[in-house]
């Protein structure tokens, strides 16, 4: 008989800091790992590419110490740059007068914030201590995959966190990304002051505890690219809003009942709803100041609308459906001129036709929107 192998656990943890971004998005994913079953000859497997990225940190760690390494010609340009960064802090802290000592592949203890121990996780690569100041938790990426800012990245404030409540100082963490695939993604940093550590160490334990609970949610999206419970995860076999994702709509809705029907118009309209809130929200904090990437606060437009008083726009279009050969009657609803989009429609959207339109509308300003740049 199979038995539950706890090797997922005790390598990296069900919940661990670098696991911390996927159950910010999906709590439900940690009951299902902690679920999974495995024969008692299951061994941990590993791609190439995580391979490779744990032979660099290697090399870089005997390198810190002091250790005689060869650099492999595979990464050799990775393993320079971010020894580089981590000479210039040295230099900076050795020229401003101040001792330090340095920590790597340090095992922190996060028990306080929710997060037990395990084989291989909750090791910060590297940590350089000036005592009673301040630390420097640094911690190397090697590839090209997008990791988030140290600010918003949930295992930089993890390991952040774990210095903090050792050391207790101010702890600035440091992203070195040197393969990233734009270049200011590649070095990172932010610094934490002591009321933040203890912000953050409460996002943490709140976090941790969403996970606890027996119907935590399960949510799709980008994180499931790296989570462990795929396999078993009902979500990832192809459902949304209980719509087969292999199928289209129309096909959907000749295959369900008409209970199911409504109930599924009632689910995308509550959907909707929640959309064009959340996007009225993603506005507001721009407006408030929050930082976006590649976009640009611009002015939100209502449909066009005519200048003039109904009765001048109603004579302008019967002379202009005279000149192109249409009904002039057809300008007219109940007496009021057809709207500029129905007015487009009936005499064309030609160069002649948007000359004479050319100051006889204009869009209104309904408030404000961002705007992607290209």
């Amino acid at each position: 008989m199979a038995e539950k192998n706890l090797t997922d656990n005790e390598d990296h943890g069900y919940i661990s800091p670098s696991g911390l971004e996927i159950i910010y998005h999906c709590p439900g994913s940690v009951n299902l790992c902690k679920n999974i079953v495995h024969g008692p000859e299951r061994e941990r497997v590993s791609s190439p590419a995580a391979e490779r990225g744990t032979m660099l940190h290697e090399v870089v760690r005997k390198f810190v110490v002091g250790e005689e390494v060869s650099i492999p010609e595979d990464g050799s340009e990775s393993v320079l740059w971010c020894l580089q960064r981590i000479k210039s802090i040295m230099d900076q802290l050795t020229e401003a007068g101040y001792e330090f000592f340095i920590l790597t592949e340090h095992k922190l203890d996060l028990r306080s914030i929710g997060i037990l121990p395990s084989k291989h996780g909750c090791r910060a690569d590297l940590i350089i201590v000036v005592p009673n100041l301040l630390a420097y938790v640094i911690d190397y990426k090697f590839g090209t995959y997008y990791v988030p800012p140290v600010r918003y990245n949930w295992q930089f404030k993890a390991y952040c966190y774990g210095a903090y409540e050792m050391f207790g100082v101010p702890v600035t963490g440091i992203k070195l990304q040197p393969e990233a695939s734009l270049e200011n993604y590649r070095f990172d940093s932010w610094s934490f002051s002591e009321d933040a550590m203890v912000e953050v160490g409460a996002s943490i334990i709140e976090l941790v505890n969403r996970t606890n609970a027996t119907d935590a949610p399960l949510v799709r999206g980008n994180q499931c690219t790296f989570c462990r419970a795929k396999a078993t995860c009902p979500l990832h076999r192809g459902i949304v809003l209980e719509i087969p994702q292999h199928v289209t709509i129309n096909h959907h809705l000749q295959n369900i009942d008409p209970i199911g029907r409504t109930k599924l118009y009632n689910d995308l309209v509550a959907l909707k709803k929640w959309t064009d809130s959340a996007i009225d929200n993603v506005y507001a904090c721009a407006m408030e100041g929050m930082a976006f990437d590649k976009t640009e606060i611009v002015d939100k437009t209502g449909n066009r609308v005519w200048n003039d008083h109904p009765s001048t726009v109603i004579n302008r279009l019967r002379e202009i459906a005279i000149a192109l050969g249409k009904n002039p009657d057809d300008v007219v609803v109940p007496e009021s001129p057809i709207s500029p989009s129905q007015a487009e429609s009936l005499f064309g959207k030609s160069k002649k036709v948007k000359d004479v339109f050319e100051g006889m509308t204009n869009s209104p300003v309904t408030g404000k929107r961002l705007k992607l740049l290209k």
